[in-house]
């Protein structure tokens, strides 16, 4: 896996770019906090790798919730992410009705 551009990918819905970017096979949270390179901010803390590793798993969290991404077997337990069908627009949706409630 090649890293997305730089710390901008984990954010409030995981961004459509580095999930396009996944293998085939899929990756773990692991192999995407590898492959995403940390902000200047977290480059900055004394536990850099423990914030890096929340933040991508509060990412890969969001994704899931929101559409973006999904288990490569389809089911909960699944531990490999592949993009989905979902698009940025109804993530958006869902964030937005999820502040409002």
């Amino acid at each position: 896996m090649t890293p997305c551009w730089p710390a901008r990918c984990p954010s409030p819905s995981w961004r459509r770019y580095c999930a396009h970017r996944l293998p085939q096979q899929g990756a773990t949270r692991g192999e995407i906090q590898l492959a995403v390179a940390p902000d200047g901010y977290t480059r900055s803390r004394k536990d850099a790798t423990a914030h890096w590793k929340q933040r991508i798993a509060e990412a890969v969290d969001r994704g899931l919730r929101y559409g973006l991404i999904e288990t490569l077997t389809g089911t909960a337990s699944g531990s490999r992410y592949i993009p989905s069908t979902g698009t940025r627009e109804a993530a958006r949706a869902l964030a937005a009705a999820e502040i409002g409630d």
